[in-house]
C-alpha cells in the first residue's frame, strides 16, 4: 500500500476516534533550484554532527542534527537562521498557473538535510482558497550524541507565502477562543501530524519519548506554526517528547485560557521585529497572545528569568525590545541584505517619519514632527486604540471581518498578490489625507475649532494647538473621501467590478467601513497624517529577506555577522 493511501486510512481512523471521544508581494520569492545547487556539502562538525551546507536561490545555508540536542527552551541562532531558510523554500512554487508542484523547493531542501518519507498535503498542491493551508511533514532518524539516544525527528514546515486567497483566513478572528483562521489551520496541520505518527508506526516511539518535533513558519505560517506547536506540546510532551518551533513575524492567534496547566511552552520561539505591523495582529487588547517566548530582533539580551514583555503584554519575552537597531547592528544587517538580494529597496529596514499639521502662518500645512514616537510605539498604540472603537464581538459579527477578508481576497488574487498601496497607488492615499486634513480643520471648523473666523485668528496669532482629536466625524469624512477616490478611478472601478467579492458596490461599502474603523486606531489628526505618509514603508519591515538578513547578522556561522565566525 502506498504511503498516501496508508495516510488517508490513518487520518480516517484518527478522525473517527476523535469524533467518538467527543490562518508582500509573494511573487518575489518565486525561486527554483539550479542544477548546481542540488548536492549539499559536508563541512565542519558541530558537537559531533556533520554540518550540511546547501544553497537555495543563491543563499547558502547550514544545517546540523545537533539542533535536536539543544534544550528546547534555549533559543539557538543557528537553528533560527536555518529555520528561516526552510520557511523561505516553502513558498509555493507556481509554474504558469500550475500549483501541482507547489512544494518542489522545500521538498528538495528536506532531501538535502536528510529528511525523507515526506507527506505534502493537498492544500499545498492546489490553488489556495480562503480556507486552505499548505504544509510538509517528513522524518529523519537521528542519534543524539549528548545523551547516546536514538530518536526520530519529525519536521513540519508551514507554507508562508504565495498563498493568495488564503490571506482571508488571517483576519478570521471569531468571537471567542483562539483566532479562528489560524486555529482552524493549526487543527488541520496537527491532525495530519498525528496521522503521520500513526501511519508510519511511530506511536511506540512517542510512548517511549523517542520522538522530537520541529515546526516553523513565517507571518500567517508563523501563527499556524505557533498554534500547531502548542497542540503538539499538549499531546506529546507528557510522555517526554521534545517539541521546538521557530515562528517568524507571527501574528497573535493564541489565548491564555487554552494553555494547559503543567505544559511547558518555552520550546516555541517567536522571532519578532517590533517595527513590523503584522505581529501586532490580532490585538493584545482583545486578549490574544503568542504561545511560547518572544525573541526581539536587535533586542538587548538579558540572560535572566523570562520577563513579561511591555510591547506585547500577554506574552513572555526573553529579551528587551529596542525601538531601533544600533548603528553597528544596522551596518551588519545591510551587509547581509546586500549579500542575499539585489532588491534592497523592497526589503530594507524602515523607521517611520512623523508628521504633523501646522497652522502657523509662516509654516502652514503638513510638516515633519521631530518629537514624534518611535515606529514600534506608534504601531502598538495604533493597535491598542483600534480596540477602543471596536471590540472583538463587533469585529466578528458586524461585517468588519467579512469586509477585511474581501479586501484580502481581492489584493491577493492570482498574478496580483500585492499590497493595498500597490493596488491603489494611483489614489495617493497620503496626498488624499494631506489634501483633506487642512480643509477639515480650517474650513469645516471641526475638531474643537469653533468656526472659520476663530481658526484664522488662531493661525495668525500663533495660538493654535499642536494636535487635534480624531473625532468620529473626521473619520467619517476621511473614509468617504477615500471611497470616492476609489470610485473616481475608472480603472480601479472596472477591476473591482470584475474581481472584488460582491463587485464594486460591495467594495465601496467595505472600503468606507474599513477606513473609518482603521482611523479609530489613530487618536489625533497628526496620527492620521503620519499613518498616511508611512503606510507603504511600514510594510517593508514585513519581509522574508529582511528577517533572514537580520538573523544572518546575528549568527556567527555567517560571514560578516556581528560575531566572529566559529571557523
Amino acid at each position: 500500500m502506498k504511503l498516501k493511501e496508508k495516510f488517508v486510512i490513518g487520518l480516517a481512523v484518527i478522525s473517527m476516534v476523535a469524533g467518538g471521544a467527543a490562518l508582500i508581494s509573494a511573487n518575489k520569492y518565486q525561486v527554483a533550484y539550479a542544477a548546481s545547487e542540488l548536492a549539499p556539502e559536508t563541512g565542519e562538525t558541530y558537537y559531533g554532527h556533520p554540518q550540511l551546507k546547501g544553497n537555495f536561490g543563491g543563499i547558502d545555508y547550514l544545517y546540523s542534527d545537533h539542533f535536536f540536542e539543544i534544550p528546547v527552551d534555549q533559543y539557538d541562532k543557528h537553528n533560527a537562521t536555518m529555520s528561516m531558510n526552510l520557511v523561505r523554500a516553502a513558498t509555493t512554487y507556481i509554474n504558469n498557473g500550475d500549483y501541482s508542484d507547489g512544494a518542489r523547493n522545500i521538498k528538495q531542501m528536506y532531501k538535502e538535510i536528510g529528511f525523507e518519507n515526506e507527506l505534502i498535503n493537498d492544500g499545498y498542491l492546489a490553488k489556495p482558497t480562503k480556507d486552505s493551508i499548505g504544509f510538509i511533514i517528513a522524518e529523519k532518524d537521528i542519534h543524539l550524541n549528548l545523551t547516546n539516544k536514538d530518536v526520530t525527528a519529525i519536521m513540519v514546515t508551514v507554507r508562508s507565502a504565495n498563498y493568495e486567497a488564503e490571506w482571508a483566513s488571517n483576519v478570521r478572528l471569531g468571537d471567542k477562543g483562539e483566532a479562528l483562521g489560524f486555529a482552524t489551520a493549526a487543527d488541520e496541520v496537527t491532525r495530519y501530524v498525528n496521522a503521520y505518527v500513526l501511519v508510519n508506526g511511530l506511536e511506540e516511539k512517542a510512548k517511549d519519548c523517542n520522538l522530537t518535533f520541529m515546526v516553523q513558519g513565517f507571518s500567517r505560517g508563523g501563527a499556524v506554526a505557533n498554534l500547531t506547536a502548542k497542540r503538539l506540546i499538549d499531546k506529546y510532551q507528557p510522555t517526554g517528547n521534545d517539541v521546538r518551533a521557530y515562528c517568524f513575524e507571527a501574528p497573535q492567534g493564541g489565548v491564555k485560557m487554552e494553555e494547559v496547566e503543567g505544559r511547558d511552552y518555552t520550546g516555541i520561539h517567536n522571532v519578532i521585529n517590533v517595527n513590523d505591523l503584522v505581529p501586532y495582529v490580532a490585538p493584545s487588547a482583545m486578549g490574544f497572545k503568542r504561545y511560547g517566548v518572544d525573541h526581539y530582533l536587535f533586542g538587548d539580551d538579558i540572560n535572566v528569568e523570562y520577563v513579561t514583555a511591555k510591547q506585547f503584554p500577554n506574552n513572555i519575552a526573553e529579551n528587551i525590545a529596542q525601538n531601533a537597531p544600533t548603528k553597528k547592528q544596522l551596518e551588519a544587517f545591510n551587509k547581509q541584505l546586500k549579500q542575499i538580494t539585489t532588491n534592497i529597496e523592497d526589503n530594507k529596514f524602515v523607521e517611520m517619519t512623523n508628521y504633523k499639521l501646522s497652522l502657523q502662518v509662516d509654516n502652514f500645512g503638513i510638516v515633519k514632527n521631530n518629537n514624534g514616537e518611535s515606529t514600534s510605539a506608534f504601531l502598538k498604540r495604533f493597535m491598542d486604540r483600534i480596540t477602543l472603537n471596536v471590540d472583538r464581538y463587533e469585529f466578528a459579527k458586524q461585517g468588519l471581518e467579512d469586509a477585511l477578508a474581501n479586501i484580502m481576497v481581492y489584493l491577493n488574487r492570482p498574478n496580483k498578490m500585492g499590497t493595498f498601496t500597490d493596488e491603489f497607488s494611483a489614489l495617493d492615499i497620503a496626498g488624499c489625507i494631506a489634501a483633506a486634513i487642512v480643509p477639515l480643520v480650517v474650513e469645516l471648523g471641526i475638531v474643537e475649532i469653533r468656526d472659520i473666523g476663530s481658526a484664522i485668528i488662531e493661525a495668525i496669532t500663533g495660538k493654535v494647538k499642536d494636535d487635534y482629536q480624531m473625532t468620529s466625524g473626521v473619520r467619517s469624512i476621511l473614509a468617504g473621501i477615500v471611497a470616492n477616490k476609489v470610485s473616481d478611478s475608472q480603472a480601479i472601478a472596472d477591476d473591482m467590478e470584475s474581481n472584488y467579492p460582491g463587485g464594486m458596490s460591495q467594495a465601496l461599502i467595505d472600503v468606507k467601513n474599513l477606513v473609518y474603523y482603521a482611523l479609530g486606531g489613530v487618536g489625533t489628526v497628526n496620527d492620521a497624517i503620519t499613518l498616511g505618509y508611512n503606510i507603504t514603508d511600514i510594510f517593508k519591515n514585513h519581509s522574508m529577506l529582511q528577517t533572514l538578513a537580520w538573523l544572518r547578522s546575528e549568527d556567527n556561522w555567517v560571514e560578516d555577522s556581528l560575531l566572529e565566525p566559529m571557523w
